[in-house]
Parts: structure tokens; sequence; C-alpha cells
């Protein structure tokens, strides 16, 4: 599995090194992160994201964190898991992840990046958005 898979899913892993980088190294780190999590993400190459794509690029990065195969990852599946990030996303308090509760905190941020409110992410939009995060 890649690192863009573990970091695509919710930013478990990114989020943590970007919190050791040092300002300048995280900005850049987080703008090359950015880019190429968008362009994975943008299937169609059509130089935008929309729901459809943010969907399916969640579930094949949840599919393969899940090693067990249970419909839920655990930290155990996780390389290096943030008890913050998956607190805030584990809304029944389960200690693991559905895809239910991924999707909601993705479905979330999508709409929260799409400033302009046309129902697609464009480059500049994720970036902006990554960089608030």
């Amino acid at each position: 599995m890649s690192w863009h898979d573990k970091v695509v899913l919710c930013g478990i892993v990114a989020g943590m090194a970007l919190g050791m980088a040092s300002a300048v190294t995280a900005s850049n780190v987080s703008e090359e992160f950015s880019r190429a999590a968008f362009q994975a993400a943008d299937q169609n190459g059509d130089g935008f994201v929309d729901e459809a794509e943010v969907t399916a690029d969640a579930a094949t990065a949840f599919a393969d964190l899940d090693a067990n195969g249970d419909g839920q990852i655990s930290p155990r599946e996780l390389t290096e898991p943030d008890p913050a990030d998956i607190d805030r996303m584990d809304t029944d308090r389960n200690g693991k992840l559905s895809f239910s509760e991924v999707m909601t905190r993705k479905l979330e941020d999508f709409y929260s990046a799409d400033v302009n409110n046309d129902g697609v992410l464009s480059i500049d939009e994720a970036i902006m958005f990554d960089a608030v995060q």
C-alpha cells in the first residue's frame, strides 16, 4: 500500500508528518501532497475533482487500509495512528472508523473546500483548504 493511499483516506499520517516539520517544510510538503492527492483523485483528468471522484478515491484507500476486511479501520491497521484524528471521525465511539464515518468527514471537507460552490474542487481550492487544516 502506498503512502498516498494512507494519507488520502483521512490525513492521519500526513497530519502527523506535517506537525513534526518546520513551518517552511510543512508548507512545501503540504502543497506537494495536495497536488499529488488531487491528481490521484481526478480520475477523469479534467482538472477538477467532483463528489463521485472523492468517494471513489476514499473507497479505494479505505479498502487498502482495512487489512482484515471487517469494514472498519482500527488503529492497528494504520502505520501511525493519531488518536485525535480518529476520535474526530469516530462518531459511534467504538475506537474504529467505518466507511460511513470516513465519508461523512471527507464530504464535509469537500463542501468546505468548494469555496465557489460549483460542486467541484479546483487544484487551487484543494491547496487553499489543505493549507488551513
